[in-house]
């Protein structure tokens, strides 16, 4: 089995209170636990499902087998646990905060990911702004070349 849709993931289809974005959405709606990782990239096309499925199973709506084979860093590699994150000054979250919205403003207009730049707005801390970071990558995805996305993410993560 390669992933399926937990309690918590079914519920969020009917109530949406996690306030996902289109197409992580729809990839947790294309997940049954009989799909695989090849099969549920070919129903969403260029849209790179390793960032959203990061969201789902950090939201608890996915389980199963979407470590490595789903493109996820396995916790070792992340660099992302709070104890091995650089320590970060209120100034430099607030640029982290700031280069979300602004990046996603520009690439993919002011009004298609509004939710996604409110949270950035509204993250408390640098785990949470952390956090955000796969779905950032997921939209700005759309929208950008590659090697142009590469470059941005390395400059967010610099700051945050």
């Amino acid at each position: 089995m390669f992933a399926r849709k937990t309690e918590r993931g079914h519920a969020e289809l009917t109530e949406r209170n996690l306030h996902l974005d289109a197409l992580t959405r729809r990839l947790l709606i294309f997940i049954d636990g009989e799909r695989d990782r090849q099969q549920l990239q070919a129903m969403l096309g260029q849209h790179e499902i390793g960032p959203m499925l990061t969201i789902l199973v950090e939201h608890g709506c996915v389980e199963g087998d979407v470590s490595r084979s789903a493109g996820l860093p396995e916790a070792d590699e992340s660099g992302d646990q709070p104890e091995r994150l650089p320590a970060r000054s209120r100034r430099e979250l607030d640029m982290g905060r700031h280069f979300i919205i602004n990046t996603l403003s520009t690439f993919t207009g002011p009004y298609a990911h509004a939710d996604l730049m409110a949270h950035a707005l509204n993250a408390p801390d640098q785990p949470s702004l952390r956090a955000l970071v796969p779905r950032w990558f997921a939209a700005m995805e759309v929208a950008t070349q590659p090697g142009r996305l590469e470059d941005l993410r390395a400059e967010l993560l610099k700051v945050i």
